[in-house]
């Protein structure tokens, strides 16, 4: 079996998304990166952590052992696309904020979703993007044998 080759794209995805975030600067969003907000937002919880090359996300929607993983290609658009829908400027380390009900992503991948909690929190080496139902419940972490 072949190790996996990422492109460049996803090998810059976190230094993108940490641009984004800390600059107020906003990347072009594409219909991959709209899909990805739609799996975030909808009904349910979701843990995501941004590294260098992929993102992994654990959704408490979808029973699976490991988390899934996406391109960190996607990470600047789904950065930019939390950021404006919680009217957030810029993060210099993290913040918290409440997004009201709405509709998200394209075509098929489409999802109504509640309002949600976020918090994001940005480090040198990686992002975590927890969303929730209510305020409390970010301060705590999706059950997973894994330490993010």
């Amino acid at each position: 079996m072949s190790p996996i080759e990422y492109s460049d794209s996803d090998q810059q995805g976190l230094a993108q998304a940490l641009k984004v975030a800390r600059s107020g600067s906003r990347s072009i969003v594409s219909e991959g990166d709209k899909k990805l907000l739609g799996f975030f937002l909808r009904d349910g919880l979701c843990d995501g952590h941004i590294d260098v090359p992929i993102i992994e996300v654990r959704f408490s929607w979808l029973k699976k052992r490991r988390p899934s993983t996406y391109d960190g290609s996607l990470a600047p658009g789904l950065i930019t696309q939390l950021m404006d829908l919680g009217q957030i400027d810029n993060i210099n380390d993290a913040v918290e904020f409440f997004i009201p009900p709405g509709i998200t992503g394209p075509g098929l991948y489409q999802f109504s979703f509640p309002g949600k909690w976020v918090r994001i929190q940005c480090s040198n080496n990686s992002i975590l993007v927890r969303i929730r139902d209510t305020k409390p419940d970010l301060a705590v972490p999706l059950d997973s044998p894994y330490d993010w």
